[in-house]
């Protein structure tokens, strides 16, 4: 039984560890007490329960070494030269892991974050400031100190098993067992998608906490995957800032008008499959939208923000706008405050919900929803029926909805909600009945029809609810799907989406013609809603006519901004081609050294955009409260 001693040694050397890193947390907090609003009871409990799970999985990653040699089946474990490897490996690697969250904890004053792969660089570019910040923050030093004391007692005060004898086979099972839960704990769990810092954001109510949940060296091994913005200098500060201003502002004077809030993304919606939008089809997969958009507010020229899903979800709930490779939700600024709807309307007593039916953490979205604030989040797990799953993605989309009614319900009203389909996406899959309906139809249009049934089922289950004569229905797209016409493959009709408001007190009704980003939405609707709050958004209310009207996105390297007429392609030092796409849409004829004033008008705002976004994303002052309260 000798290896199983060595298996609880194990556990309570770990165990101690986690109860110092918790400590360092404590600490994390009241070193940087000034820098955060004050934690409400829960808040504590899923920092300190959240937090656990990511002090194990990277205090996994950094003791990988010393975990396996403390159980490995070997006879000369009570060697003195081996307990003194284990003693070099223990305080080694844990002085790395607590010398990072040490670190981390000074660093916090002049990032509002935790340390990232970026932060590094900046360091070791300014390495001669090394021992200035050593003397300004000589407190770290001794944390230090007193941590490397710590970790010898703890292993000396564990050191109290000899073997005499060993059973192999014995040995081997709880070698096997350990790296088993080493595996999981490494993970943070069993769920589909290892714990990322993305998910610190389910723990705490208030978004200027997430970095308390989380740890630096877990944002550290994250980084070793991640890409990195650089800050830009196109213009000074002062210049930049006049030309485009994240900054909405609130009207505290006047009451604000409550209404509910539904959004309804439709998975790979492009306006191509829409009737409405395309008299030429030969039938239509989607009647009950097209009905729709008639008695609705169209925006006839909507864009989407990027090409998958993320990018989307990002845009419509949040105003983040693609200006990098990866969506927010992937990248290493995926743990940045942001004034997500959720968040901004929770403060106001908006009940706030994120459904979608896949399984919990797909493509991050649900994670992604946590971030943007909603408070209640319903995938797959929570639908909690397996006879209606498709096999592949998640809950058919005509179920689920249903029950997202069905959970609104319940809801206290006001309350802003977010459902996100999936059934019209890869690997296209209706229901057995639908296809059988539909055999003839094209399996990527037999979806979109499906989906469209299922808003059909939707509404008529809605209107006989209590809340639906006072909400604001807000319909459209994460993305466009795969086009079946040439059309709708160059560059900007690839990112032309449906976007209507529908009021069933016909509020919202008419067409608006220019040009809508997906980071518009939001904006938009605050302003209605008369938010009383200022916040930090890309986007901006389209019925104020000194609003810019811009649509922009980034991929493969070239930024593309667009007007009513006009599209730019920018790499991110030159202009790569300036043309009319109304008059001519194959973009054939560049422009630029005939409009001059226009390119330069729109590559100057691009600037500008580009400058403050990357300013923003590294500084982690993309929210209002970063913004203002941590400069």
């Amino acid at each position: 039984m000798n290896s199983f001693k060595y298996f609880k040694q194990l556990l309570t050397r770990f165990g101690l560890l986690l109860i110092l890193s918790s400590t360092v947390r404590l600490l994390y907090y009241f070193y940087n007490k000034n820098f955060f609003p004050q934690p409400a009871f829960n808040d504590w409990v899923g920092i300190f329960f959240g937090g656990l799970r990511f002090d194990i999985e990277s205090l996994i990653y950094v003791n990988a070494l010393f975990i396996i040699f403390s159980v490995l089946p070997v006879p000369f474990k009570d060697k003195k030269w081996y307990r003194r490897l284990l003693l070099v490996l223990f305080i080694l690697f844990n002085l790395v892991y607590f010398s990072i969250e040490i670190s981390d904890l000074v660093y916090f004053q002049y990032v509002f974050r935790r340390i990232n792969g970026s932060d590094l660089s900046i360091l070791l570019n300014s390495i001669e400031l090394l021992p200035t910040l050593m003397f300004e923050h000589f407190e770290g030093i001794i944390f230090f100190v007193l941590l490397t004391v710590f970790l010898w007692l703890i292993f000396k005060k564990t050191e109290n098993i000899k073997a005499k004898s060993i059973n192999y086979l014995y040995a081997s099972l709880v070698f096997v067992f350990t790296l088993g839960l080493a595996v999981i704990g490494s993970r943070g769990g069993l769920q589909l998608r290892p714990l990322s810092p993305i998910s610190a954001s389910r723990y705490v109510t208030k978004k200027q906490l997430i970095p308390l949940v989380s740890n630096g060296t877990i944002h550290l091994l994250f980084a070793t995957e991640q890409k990195y913005l650089s800050k830009k200098n196109y213009f000074d500060k002062k210049k930049a800032y006049s030309i485009f201003s994240p900054v909405r502002k609130g009207d505290a004077s006047k009451q604000m008008n409550k209404k509910n809030i539904f959004f309804i993304t439709l998975e790979s919606f492009g306006k191509e499959y829409i009737h409405y939008f395309n008299k030429d089809l030969d039938k239509s997969y989607t009647p009950f939208l097209d009905s729709l958009i008639g008695e609705s507010f169209n925006f006839e020229d909507a864009y989407a923000c990027g090409t998958r899903s993320p990018y989307g979800i990002a845009g419509i709930g949040a105003g983040i706008p693609t200006l990098m490779q990866e969506p927010i939700s992937f990248s290493a600024y995926q743990s940045n405050c942001i004034d997500g709807i959720g968040s901004l309307l929770n403060e106001t007593g908006y009940t706030t919900a994120f459904f979608h039916g896949a399984r919990p953490s797909s493509m991050n979205i649900d994670r992604l929803g946590r971030l943007e604030g909603f408070t209640k989040i319903f995938t797959k797990d929570d639908f909690n029926d397996d006879t209606k799953f498709d096999g592949d993605w998640g809950i058919w989309d005509n179920h689920f909805f249903q029950y997202t009614v069905d959970q609104i319900s319940k809801f206290k009203e006001p309350f802003c909600s977010f459902l996100f389909s999936i059934s019209s996406h890869s690997p296209y899959v209706v229901e057995k009945y639908f296809e059988e309906k539909y055999p003839d139809d094209d399996p990527i249009l037999r979806t979109v029809r499906y989906t469209d049934y299922s808003l059909r089922n939707l509404f008529e289950k809605a209107k006989k609810q209590s809340w639906y004569n006072n909400t604001i229905f807000v319909i459209t797209a994460d993305h466009i799907g795969r086009a079946f016409d040439k059309k709708f493959t160059n560059p900007y009709t690839k990112y032309q989406i449906p976007l209507i408001i529908y009021t069933p007190d016909s509020t919202y009704q008419g067409k608006y013609s220019n040009v809508v980003n997906q980071t518009d939405i939001m904006p938009t609707l605050l302003q209605y809603l008369g938010y009383p709050k200022d916040y930090n958004v890309f986007g901006f209310d389209v019925f104020n006519p000194e609003n810019p009207r811009y649509a922009y996105t980034y991929s493969n390297g070239i930024y593309q901004i667009l007007d009513k007429d006009n599209i730019l392609f920018f790499d991110g030092d030159v202009s790569k081609g300036f043309y009319n796409y109304k008059t001519d849409p194959q973009l054939n004829k560049d422009l630029s050294n005939e409009e001059i004033e226009k390119k330069k008008k729109m590559e100057t705002y691009m600037k500008a955009l580009i400058q403050i976004h990357n300013e923003l994303m590294i500084d982690n002052k993309i929210c209002n409260y970063n913004f203002n309260n941590n400069k």
